[in-house]
């Protein structure tokens, strides 16, 4: 994970992920989304992510 962040922190896909991350976790405060949702997501964001 920490190789993945510094490689794409300055790219718009990471700024992407970032908003998109921080919105979900929001979720998962206001109890909308349960914390094994959150960390599913999570995974497969940041395999797509990956993959561009």
């Amino acid at each position: 994970m920490t190789s993945f962040q510094e490689k794409d922190r300055s790219s718009e896909v990471w700024q992407i992920h970032q908003r998109a991350y921080k919105k979900h976790d929001a979720r998962v405060l206001k109890k909308n989304m349960t914390k094994d949702d959150f960390l599913l997501w999570a995974r497969d964001a940041e395999k797509l992510c990956i993959e561009l």
